[in-house]
């Protein structure tokens, strides 16, 4: 992240062939996340059981750390190997929260989820129950990849989600290659610079009403899934994320199928807050929840 030059082009161009070689964009792929997500599933049923709460995100983060440890060294994070993620989870977390510190000083503020939005994804939630039940008709069963594409709303819905999250808000630094006049101000090449992602992404001249949770902006006249070259939740360019396949996969196979089996609702503390936390990147203050069954017949 922090080099340029050849050396930047040898190093990009060898995780491109490593994780090509590892499995990613590969059916493999696909295989290593669908076990993670059929162990996900039989953890929140235990919880819906049992009468828990649950913390979801630490259960989300466990299956994609596990899909990645599979990858890179060929087992997954179950029980008996648990203590070894939390080291690595808390190991890169207090890492983010430094790299982070020095952002306060450009005065950037996290602000909290506005209600109304909540609202709008609460209803977005009851038409992807409504799509899913459509498409698989009495027949519930695990969701692979060759049903992506007949999932348009769901798809719309992620982006929108995408969009609005905002987990990365600022992006790394570059620095111009060539002479720029940005307004007025003469910026010389070498000048290190900031995309601001979070400004491209609530762009009202892309994005109208960019505060509005919708995600029927990215369906079209004809009921197919837009593209909108303005999201840009991976960056761009040729520091693009790497991982960006890999992570568009986990997204779809992962919370298509939780919203598949489950239904979620407050846990015993109540709503989650809408704030955001912030390091380097932002994102949801801890909270706990429940899980209801869709269809209490166990079969898939």
């Amino acid at each position: 992240m922090d080099i340029s030059g050849e050396r930047w082009r040898e190093h990009r161009k060898f995780a491109v062939l490593q994780l090509r070689e590892l499995g990613v964009g590969k059916p493999l792929m696909e295989s290593k996340i669908l076990i993670e997500t059929e162990e996900l599933l039989k953890k929140l049923k235990t919880a819906e059981y049992l009468g828990e709460d649950l913390c979801l995100q630490s259960e989300l983060d466990v299956a994609v750390g596990s899909v990645i440890n599979q990858f890179l060294f060929g087992y997954r994070f179950d029980e008996s190997k648990l203590h070894e993620f939390v080291k690595i989870k808390t190991l890169v977390n207090n890492f983010m929260e430094e790299v982070g510190k020095p952002l306060g000083v450009l005065a950037f503020t996290c602000h909290g989820i506005p209600p109304f939005i909540v609202k709008r994804m609460v209803s977005g939630l009851m038409l992807i129950h409504q799509e899913i039940d459509e498409y698989l008709g009495h027949h519930r069963r695990i969701l692979t990849m060759s049903d992506k594409n007949a999932l348009v709303y769901f798809n719309a819905f992620a982006n929108e989600t995408q969009r609005l999250a905002n987990i990365l808000p600022m992006n790394l630094p570059h620095a111009l290659t060539r002479d720029v006049v940005l307004k007025g101000y003469h910026l010389k090449k070498g000048t290190g610079i900031i995309h601001q992602i979070a400004n491209v992404m609530t762009d009202e001249t892309i994005f109208k009403d960019p505060y509005r949770f919708d995600p029927n902006r990215f369906i079209d006249e004809n009921g197919k899934l837009k593209k909108i070259e303005e999201l840009c939740p991976f960056s761009m360019g040729k520091r693009q994320c790497v991982g960006e396949g890999l992570a568009r996969m986990e997204i779809f196979l992962l919370a298509a199928n939780l919203f598949n089996y489950f239904e979620f609702v407050p846990g015993s503390e109540g709503l989650p807050s809408l704030f955001k936390d912030f390091s380097l990147v932002s994102h949801v203050i801890p909270f706990k929840c429940q899980v209801r069954s869709r269809d209490h017949s166990g079969s898939k």
